[in-house]
């Protein structure tokens, strides 16, 4: 499948609320109060004047034709602009005020502003700190690769309970499709891992760290028992679509490392990304005409879970992996050797 593209979803798109417009004669400056990010728009395509008047009318009263109309800026460009602030996180849209119920559309909008927010507590982690730095120790980084390979080995675990509560046919329709394109995913890691000399077998005879098992655990407790919470989990896990992935872009530029270990995860981040799978939560939540109070409140606390769940993964993958004491796979104990061990009491 071709990338699933949001940005037609949208019918009346409109700056948040909490965004403040700066102008002054070469730039103007969006600055968001709620999470403090700014930056500055220089136009080059478009004169200032053009864009100012384009960004006064993100009003919500205005569809993409009318800001094309009142403008004179191309359709496509419109749509390229509105893209290009909705990766900021700050459109949202004026049909959600005529409703008097919260949509899913309108729900996982605003949840991915909020998660936007969490997830600056990775600024601070220690593992992504080092890697940016180009100072991790490369057993993290082959730790890392290792873990997420656990967690792919078992993703047929939680992707496939959930579809069968969907009755829907267009959810059922999107996340079939996600099945069949996630299918294989773990081998192409394991190929990483295999060129550099760390086998099937011993991977199998390996035991993950606590927090990975905790990431399979939460995702496959939702999958079975938590639909709503499981769908809008998967853009977090699957990373947006137009950028690179930040590991895979890290590790290419700042360290030495086999190109056999590196292009298989390279592979696999392009997949992701050419199918699309960063707006798979979009789609899925546009299907519900609402969402209930109670599963906003639920999912909305599910997904900081997830997001501390996710620090003190990359956390413990720092701690773990940079002792050089520790073996890099924590094995099984063999079941003859346990039998060993075993004393029977008089």
């Amino acid at each position: 499948m071709s990338s699933r593209d949001t940005i037609d979803l949208f019918k009346y798109p409109k700056l948040r609320e909490s965004c403040v417009i700066q102008k002054n004669s070469t730039a103007i400056k969006i600055t968001d109060q709620f999470n403090e990010d700014a930056f500055e728009i220089t136009p080059e395509d478009e004169s200032l004047d053009t864009i100012s008047k384009f960004i006064d009318l993100l009003d919500g009263k205005n569809t993409f034709e009318d800001l094309s109309n009142k403008t004179g800026i191309s359709l496509d460009k419109v749509k390229e602009y509105v893209t290009f602030l909705d990766r900021e996180l700050l459109i949202t849209d004026g049909e959600f005020e005529k409703n008097p119920f919260t949509s899913g559309l309108e729900f996982i909008i605003d949840l991915e502003y909020k998660v936007s927010d969490w997830m600056k507590v990775l600024d601070s982690n220690p593992f992504w700190i080092e890697l940016k730095e180009g100072t991790l120790a490369k057993n993290a980084i082959i730790g890392h690769t290792i873990e997420n390979y656990l967690i792919l080995e078992k993703e047929y675990d939680f992707d496939g309970p959930i579809m069968s509560f969907e009755q829907n046919l267009e959810r059922r329709e999107i996340l079939h499709e996600f099945y069949k394109e996630e299918h294989g995913h773990d081998e192409l890691v394991l190929k990483s891992l295999t060129n550099i000399g760390i086998s099937r077998e011993e991977l199998n005879k390996s035991v993950p760290l606590v927090y990975t098992e905790g990431l399979c655990n939460l995702l496959n407790l939702w999958s079975n028992e938590d639909p709503l919470s499981f769908m809008a989990s998967l853009y977090i896990l699957e990373g947006v679509d137009w950028e690179p992935d930040t590991f895979i872009q890290e590790i290419s530029t700042k360290y030495d490392l086999p190109k056999g270990f590196i292009s298989p995860q390279v592979s696999h981040a392009d997949l992701n990304q050419g199918h699309g799978h960063g707006n798979l939560t979009r789609h899925l939540f546009n299907t519900f005409t609402l969402i209930e109070k109670e599963d906003q409140q639920r999912i909305t606390s599910n997904l900081k879970l997830l997001v501390d769940t996710l620090n003190e993964f990359y956390k413990e993958i720092h701690r773990y992996y940079t002792n050089p004491e520790n073996p890099l796979l924590r094995k099984v104990v063999e079941l003859d050797e346990l039998e060993n061990k075993i004393v029977t009491l008089a």
